[in-house]
């Protein structure tokens, strides 16, 4: 999902992909100088590079950075709207896991989040939520964990039918991921268990 999330639809579109070392974006700082250097008008990051920018206290400048996309985990109503208000640039997040191929749920602009772990709308997919046996709950506000099914779905894990038959539910994936359904929009609120992804793509 990272391959064609942030790399082949920039291209396609005909943007310039700036591919960097993460050491440019370890603290806010040097991400700012970055971003102008590059004249990066879109950025793509995850939750902790938001509290980051959050905590800065001096003065930050990202040049023609236009919006920032965010995804990985939940973000806080309270640190996006900071960091919206800090930057005067809007973030959007999004759901989606290299499993599914990408982005499986989003709120469009203008359209507000409802709670902390509001991740918002199927896109390109169907989602639903089941309870431990796999029946369905369309009770508003019962917790299950989320299942996707859409035409990316992964065949299975490489060389690994148990893990694949355990993930792999009469053709719907099970993320592991908890939540409820508010307004129609999909609240995160934990997970069945909990990975660790070292920085050579391992889960631990």
């Amino acid at each position: 999902s990272g391959l064609r999330n942030n790399c082949i639809l920039p291209i396609l579109v005909g943007a310039t992909l700036a591919a960097l070392d993460a050491g440019h974006f370890a603290h806010p700082m040097t991400a700012a100088a970055t971003c102008r250097r590059h004249t990066i008008s879109v950025l793509s990051v995850v939750p902790a590079f938001i509290h980051g920018v959050r905590a800065n206290h001096k003065p930050l400048a990202f040049g023609s950075l236009r919006q920032i996309l965010c995804t990985g985990t939940s973000l806080t109503l309270n640190a996006q709207r900071e960091v919206e208000q800090k930057l005067n640039v809007p973030i959007h997040l999004y759901y989606g896991l290299t499993e599914t191929g990408g982005v499986c749920a989003l709120l469009k602009p203008g359209i507000p989040r409802l709670a902390d772990g509001d991740i918002g709308l199927p896109a390109n997919a169907f989602m639903r939520l089941v309870d431990e046996k796999g029946n369905c709950l369309s009770e508003v506000g019962v917790v299950g964990e989320i299942e996707i099914y859409n035409t990316n779905l992964m065949l299975g894990y490489f060389d690994d039918p148990e893990a694949s038959g355990a993930r792999m539910r009469e053709g719907w994936l099970r993320t592991g991921d908890m939540a409820h359904i508010e307004e129609e929009h999909f609240i995160l609120s934990g997970r069945i268990d909990d990975l660790f992804k070292t920085r050579q793509g391992l889960a631990l």
